[in-house]
């Protein structure tokens, strides 16, 4: 049986708000290619960190995207905030990784992971496509291996 299948947590989130985060990721994430930055890929993980342990009033992407939205005036459309919980800890792992991969000096590893989370940044931004929702019941079905 195949269907999308995402955490629910029970509080919300604006879907514009986390759309325009999404699209800031991708913008972050292709400037951090471009650049080979470690400090570029460092903020993005602590972005990721702040969003992924609920923490997302701190976050400096979601308050520039909510002056983005605010600005441009779109309304707010609420969803559930589980889903990107879990995007953003899979982002934060990326995050780590990538850095982890400067840092050794694996710089064409890291530029392509960053194009993966750019992809999946883009996905989001433009179509609402979530990969994460795609990723979860895999994660489920290997807590069920064990």
């Amino acid at each position: 049986m195949n269907y999308l299948e995402c955490p629910i947590e029970g509080n919300s989130l604006d879907e514009y708000t986390t759309r325009l985060v999404a699209t800031l990721v991708a913008l972050i994430s292709i400037s951090a290619f471009w650049l080979n930055s470690i400090w570029t890929v460092s903020f993005l993980m602590v972005d990721f960190g702040v969003r992924a342990f609920l923490l997302r009033k701190y976050s400096p992407l979601r308050w520039v995207a909510k002056k983005i939205q605010a600005c441009l005036q779109i309304p707010s459309k609420p969803i559930d905030a589980g889903p990107k919980t879990f995007a953003a800890k899979i982002g934060l792992g990326f995050s780590v990784i990538i850095l982890a991969c400067f840092v050794a000096k694996y710089t064409t590893t890291a530029q392509i992971l960053l194009m993966i989370l750019s992809l999946c940044a883009f996905l989001e931004s433009v179509f609402s496509v979530c990969i994460a929702c795609l990723v979860y019941p895999l994660t489920k079905k290997l807590n069920h291996l064990k």
